[in-house]
C-alpha cells in the first residue's frame, strides 16, 4: 500500500496524534504511523492505568466489548473513536490508516514527519503507550 503521509509517533501525545490523523483520514489520505508504541499519554500514571484497566475488563470474554492490548492496536482503536466508524465515511476512512510497532522495512527509507501540533517538549507526568499495554497485559 503507498502511504500519502508517514508519521513518527515517537514522543507525540495520544489524543492530538489521533485527532489530526483522524482528520486526515477524512479526507481521504492514507496514513502510516510508526513507533506507535512510543506515543505517550499525558497525566498521572496511575490513574491513566486505572481508565483504561476499566475499559479493558468491561463485559465478558465471550461477548465484548473487546479492547486490543498490542501497542499499534491500541492506537488504532483510539483513532476509531475519532471516526464516524458505524458509518460508510468512517468505515472507509479506518481502513486508510496502518499503525506499526517500530519501523517496518519497507517503509525505512522513506520520508517520516511528526506533527508539531502534537508534540509535546517538556513533561514530568506521562506514561508510554508501550508501558500502558504492557500494564494491560500485552505479551511484549
Amino acid at each position: 500500500m503507498e502511504y500519502t503521509l508517514i508519521i513518527n509517533g515517537e514522543g507525540l501525545v495520544m489524543g492530538r496524534l489521533a485527532a489530526t490523523v483522524a482528520k486526515k483520514l477524512l479526507n481521504g489520505e492514507s496514513v502510516a504511523i510508526v513507533n506507535c508504541e512510543k506515543v505517550i499519554i499525558t497525566g498521572n500514571k496511575e490513574a491513566t492505568y486505572e481508565k483504561y484497566f476499566a475499559h479493558t475488563h468491561r463485559g465478558r470474554t465471550t461477548r465484548g466489548p473487546y479492547f486490543p492490548r498490542r501497542s499499534d492496536l491500541f492506537l488504532k482503536r483510539i483513532i476509531r473513536g475519532m471516526l464516524p466508524n458505524k458509518r460508510t465515511r468512517g468505515r472507509n476512512a479506518l481502513r486508510n490508516i496502518r499503525c506499526f510497532i517500530g519501523v517496518p522495512i519497507e517503509l525505512e527509507g522513506k520520508e517520516q514527519i511528526t506533527i508539531k501540533e502534537a508534540k509535546k517538549e517538556i513533561i514530568s507526568n506521562y506514561i508510554t503507550i508501550h508501558n500502558l499495554t504492557k500494564l494491560l497485559g500485552a505479551k511484549a
